[in-house]
């Protein structure tokens, strides 16, 4: 409505249509043709409620018509009004329906749930009831349990209590305390013993391992005897003679304090012993064979020829293919036939044969033509590539017929020049040799006779002996050897000319002793095996408990690793030691050996980092306890240095590395993200592409406030294994780092591990000795010395003594305090000795003053 008052120009050239008020047929006719069309009225309430709005509009009128009055100015209720307010209350009227009908749904729905609850409830009623029974049941018998529990604890304290008396009775028992102290002494000797045993036989082993070269050789040399057989039939050694000689060898072996030079002499005396005990019984024309037999036997066995190259010595070139003609004329077919075979058989050293004889045929044929061509050097490069054996194989090629002086020069330069000219025979050196069980056999040429020599050795070994006759007392010679023309018909002869001779067997002394021999040998044996079966078990154990002591140092290192962060942290072997000792003595004992191993490793481990703790700054702690774990995972191989160093450092590469995929990601955590899928492909090669294929679920992870806490996005929630997934952390959530060190500290070792112990004075003075000091790093405003004082006198440090005047005793402290200042020094060095030879305390106070002193 327009103020015309105020504003009078508005209405100069301005016409007003005035609209009369509709009358009450209009109305009702209006309201009915919108009421009539809504169908969420019944028609019983339709003429009540037009009559209503009828009412409404013009009540509306009255009081515009009194406002007016009263007012003086004009207020009008227009159709346009009435027809609002038609439209108004069918809006509300369907909104209010909607509502009503969403509330009645919602009733219907809980009206649903309540029938499904009380069936619910009604089925576990019933459970519950059954669940009473068996409650009550059980109640019984844990209340049984419980009284027997209550017996057995009586009976315990009874024992207890009792082993007490006993244990003061035995620590009263000086004589039982003395033979412990015995059977301890003893049981240092055995062990001591024992591990003399252990040097002796790894010494003993060494020197076996040493003696196999000359053992090594005599197989070598029996084998080159018996191969002497294929030669002659008559050329048969038995294993026992030659080890006869072999003892031999070793006896008459020039001995020497080193044992280099010692084994040397025992194999050069073997060797030579042995090819003379087989030239002995062989022919003049076997011998240099013999000789050079051996000499290649020996040179194989230490690898230095083959038996391609013995096999080629001795049959030269078999093949049928017929070779080219010969370049040159002073070269024969065969010989040329054989060079061929050279170059393609042994093509490591005469590969270049053919074309130096092609380049140099010169120097070959002066070479080959000589008189003496083993004596002279070969055409170059050959005079140095080839070895002894190999320079025979070409003399064997262009000249065989000097094959026999090539032999000669070749076993004097390898093995001697002894060894080409056969030992004369010596009857001492023979019996030397020989042993009583085994025959000496000579076979003798026409026109020999060793009998003169035999009757001589026989005298010069003191085979001739005086025997009292039959007629008195008178002694003549006698010879105890006999020589018996064997024939046709002697055999009975000479069995009892053997038998005359008294058996061994009949020598009940000796049978006696070795008898006595035997059986002792076996004691040793048996007792030998009882020490080598010790001795295991003892290693058994011993490397059982090598996981304690691999936790030690893996400990004690993470001890010393702390004085690079500060120096004060300084903690010496032997107190590590002691507390070493006391976590071992107060760990659960269990007949169990793994679950006592894993008694003693967690409370190892629990004691050391409790002794670390107490001398460290609260803000280190928890950087203590993160080394001590990733120390024990380190050394269980459950993760790597090279994580650790991603961990500590990150990605430190100065490549530009491509931008991030989505924004959310920043640049330093893509950075890092690549950096682990390329230097840890076993886990992290997929990464990328998970997060590519997984943005929203790696967002919300890496967004969430506690990223630690909730499980990383498939696989890699189950395929990391706790590290790994702080490596993640680290990348994604650097400043939630600290609490993800916490997390997995609890999970690994424990929550007692991010807890810093309390220091109890007690368990101070339990870890200590009296020979170590204790030093307590104060904050300002601390004072311990109450503390100490109380725990002198739960310790016994606090005693009465009588005094000067009479039998009355007095309380007398036995720890002595003192404060350290300038000019204390004499007084601290006397109280000091005092309280060594007494056995008190001392408190030394403001001991930074004097620091010099401290270090003297």
């Amino acid at each position: 409505m327009l103020q015309t008052r105020n504003f009078p120009a508005l209405i100069n050239n301005t016409t007003i249509d005035y609209f009369a008020r509709w009358p009450q047929q209009a109305l009702y006719a209006v309201a009915e043709h919108f009421i009539s069309d809504f169908k969420l009225i019944t028609n019983e309430f339709k003429n009540n409620i037009i009559e209503h709005m009828i009412m409404v509009h013009e009540s509306a009128n009255f009081y515009c018509d009194l406002y007016t009055e009263k007012m003086h100015r004009s207020a009008y209720a227009t159709p346009k009004n009435y027809l609002d307010f038609i439209h108004t209350f069918i809006q509300l009227y369907k909104q209010k329906k909607d509502d009503l009908l969403k509330q009645a749904e919602r009733l219907n729905v809980g009206i649903i749930r309540i029938d499904e609850a009380s069936i619910l409830i009604q089925e576990m009623d019933k459970k519950l009831e059954k669940q009473r029974k068996e409650l009550a049941i059980k109640t019984q018998k844990c209340d049984d349990l419980l009284s027997e529990i209550t017996i057995l604890t009586a009976k315990q304290t009874e024992r207890k209590s009792r082993s007490l008396i006993h244990f003061r009775n035995i620590l009263d028992n000086n004589e039982l305390i003395e033979t412990l102290e015995n059977t301890k002494t003893k049981v240092s000797e055995v062990i001591q013993a024992l591990n003399l045993g252990e040097r002796t036989r790894q010494d003993i082993e060494k020197l076996r391992d040493t003696y196999r070269l000359a053992a090594r050789r005599g197989a070598v040399l029996y084998f080159s005897l018996v191969q002497m057989s294929t030669i002659n039939s008559m050329y048969q050694y038995s294993l026992n003679s030659f080890l006869s000689v072999f003892e031999y060898s070793v006896k008459s072996s020039q001995t020497n304090f080193k044992l280099e030079k010692r084994l040397q002499s025992i194999v050069n005396t073997l060797t030579y012993q042995i090819y003379c005990y087989g030239t002995i019984g062989m022919f003049e024309k076997h011998k240099l064979l013999y000789s050079f037999l051996l000499t290649i036997q020996i040179e194989l066995d230490k690898q230095i020829i083959t038996y391609n190259q013995i096999d080629f010595f001795l049959k030269g070139n078999l093949s049928l293919d017929k070779s080219s003609k010969p370049l040159f004329n002073w070269l024969t077919y065969e010989t040329w036939h054989h060079c061929l075979y050279l170059s393609k058989q042994f093509p490591e050293k005469f590969q270049n044969l053919i074309i130096n004889i092609e380049e140099h045929p010169t120097e070959w044929k002066q070479w080959a033509e000589h008189d003496q061509l083993e004596n002279i050097a070969l055409p170059k490069p050959f005079d140095t590539l080839l070895n002894d054996f190999e320079k025979l194989m070409l003399i064997r090629c262009f000249s065989p017929n000097r094959i026999i002086f090539a032999i000669n020069k070749y076993i004097t330069k390898i093995m001697g020049e002894k060894y080409i000219i056969p030992p004369t025979v010596y009857f001492d050196s023979i019996f030397e040799q020989s042993t009583a069980q085994i025959p000496v056999i000579f076979i003798l040429s026409p026109g020999s006779d060793p009998t003169n020599d035999i009757q001589k050795l026989a005298e010069r070994k003191n085979q001739i002996r005086k025997i009292p006759t039959e007629n008195g007392l008178t002694n003549e010679e006698q010879k105890t050897i006999r020589t018996l023309a064997m024939g046709q018909g002697q055999e009975k002869l000479a069995l009892q000319s053997l038998i005359h001779f008294r058996n061994i067997l009949d020598n009940n002394e000796l049978i006696e002793t070795l008898e006595n021999t035997k059986t002792k040998v076996s004691e040793v044996i048996q007792a030998l095996n009882l020490g080598e079966r010790t001795r295991q078990d003892i290693e058994k154990l011993r490397d059982t408990y090598r996981l304690a002591a691999r936790r030690g140092a893996v400990l004690y290192f993470s001890l010393v690793q702390m004085s690079t962060i500060n120096s004060m942290y300084q903690y010496s072997l032997n107190s590590f030691l002691s507390v070493f000792e006391y976590s071992v003595k107060s760990s659960q004992t269990n007949f169990k050996l793994e679950k006592r191993l894993q008694s003693i490793v967690n409370t190892l481990t629990y004691q050391i980092y409790c002794y670390g703790t107490i001398g460290m700054f609260e803000k280190h702690k928890l950087l203590y306890s993160f080394l001590l774990t990733i120390q024990i995972e380190l050394d269980k191989q459950i993760i790597t240095y090279n994580q650790i160093d991603f961990f500590l450092k990150g990605n430190l590469s100065l490549d530009k590395s491509s931008k991030p995929l989505f924004s959310w990601l920043t640049y330093e955590t893509w950075h890092h993200c690549l950096y682990l899928s390329k230097q840890f492909p076993e886990k992290f090669q997929n990464l990328i592409l998970n997060i590519e294929e997984n943005p929203i679920e790696w967002k919300q992870w890496a967004e969430h406030d506690q990223p630690e806490n909730i499980a990383l996005p498939k696989p890699f929630d189950i395929l990391l294994n706790d590290f790994e997934k702080l490596m993640l952390i680290r990348c994604f959530s650097p400043n939630r780092i600290i609490f993800a060190i916490n997390k997995y500290i609890t999970k690994i070792m424990g929550e007692k591990y991010i807890i810093p112990p309390t220091a109890y004075f007690d368990s101070i003075f339990e870890q200590s000795k009296c020979h170590i000091p204790v030093i307590f790093i104060l904050s300002p405003g601390s004072d311990p010395t109450n503390d100490i004082q109380k725990l002198a006198e739960r310790k016994n440090q606090i005693r009465k003594t009588p005094t000067e005047n009479g039998l009355a005793n007095e309380e007398q402290k036995t720890i002595r305090t003192l404060a350290m200042g300038q000019g204390q020094e004499k007084l601290a060095l006397q109280v000091l000795h005092t309280a060594q030879h007494q056995g008190t305390w001392l408190l030394l106070q403001n001991c930074h003053l004097l620091l010099p002193f401290l270090n003297e």
